[in-house]
C-alpha cells in the first residue's frame, strides 16, 4: 500500500497561493485608490518624489501613505509568494526548492539593502 504525501494538496497549495497574490493585488490597488482619491479631493494632481523608506518615518500625509502603502504592498506581494511556497515546500519536505526559495529571498533582501538609498 502507498504511503500518503504529506503535506498540503496541489489544489490547496494553488488556492493558497491565488489568494495571496490576488488579496496583496486588491489591498494594494484599494490604496492606492483611496490615496489617490483623497489626492484629487485636495486638488494635488502634480508629481513629486517619495522614498521607499518615508513610509515608515509616520510623517506623510495620508494620500501619500496610502499610495506609497499600495505601491509597498503590490512589490511585497511576489516576495511574500515565495515565503508561502517555501513554507509549502518545506512542509512537503521538498528542501531542494526551499533552497530555491531562501537564496531567492536572500537576492531580494541584499538587492533592496543595498539598492534601497
Amino acid at each position: 500500500m502507498a504511503e500518503a504525501k504529506k503535506g498540503f494538496s496541489l489544489s490547496t497549495e494553488r488556492g493558497l497561493v491565488q489568494g495571496l497574490m490576488r488579496g496583496g493585488l486588491i489591498l494594494s490597488a484599494l490604496l492606492m485608490g483611496l490615496g489617490l482619491f483623497l489626492h484629487m479631493q485636495q486638488g494635488e494632481l502634480g508629481l513629486h518624489g517619495i522614498s521607499m523608506w518615508e513610509i515608515f518615518r509616520g510623517q506623510l500625509p495620508l494620500a501619500d501613505f496610502l499610495l506609497t502603502a499600495g505601491i509597498f504592498i503590490l512589490a511585497l506581494t511576489p516576495a511574500f509568494r515565495v515565503i508561502l511556497l517555501g513554507f509549502l515546500w518545506a512542509s512537503e519536505k521538498d528542501w531542494r526548492f526551499v533552497g530555491v526559495a531562501v537564496l531567492v529571498m536572500v537576492t531580494l533582501i541584499l538587492s533592496i539593502s543595498l539598492g534601497g538609498h
